[in-house]
């Protein structure tokens, strides 16, 4: 006699996708904290606080415009979404 698992039935829940408008909170906390983390990093180099090879310095200008890109999306989708 062969071993067999024992079979459990689960209940079949619907998978819930995220709700838009949490997706779009989501998305500008993640703006803000893009801006804020670059903000910070050219901060500390230009007033001498931290040394940094280039290369990290226009990384953080990259994560900055990275933000603002995010904040204008986040921006145009909650415009659309107003429209009747």
């Amino acid at each position: 006699m062969a071993f067999m698992w024992p079979t459990v039935y689960l209940p079949k829940r619907k998978m819930t996708i995220m709700n838009e408008n949490t997706k779009a909170n989501y998305n500008f906390v993640l703006a803000l904290a893009f801006i804020g983390i670059g903000v910070w990093k050219v901060y500390d180099y230009y007033k001498g606080v931290e040394e940094m090879a280039t290369y990290q310095v226009y990384f953080a200008g990259l994560l900055i415009a990275l933000g603002f890109f995010q904040l204008y999306r986040w921006w145009k989708a909650r415009e659309q979404g107003n429209k009747p």
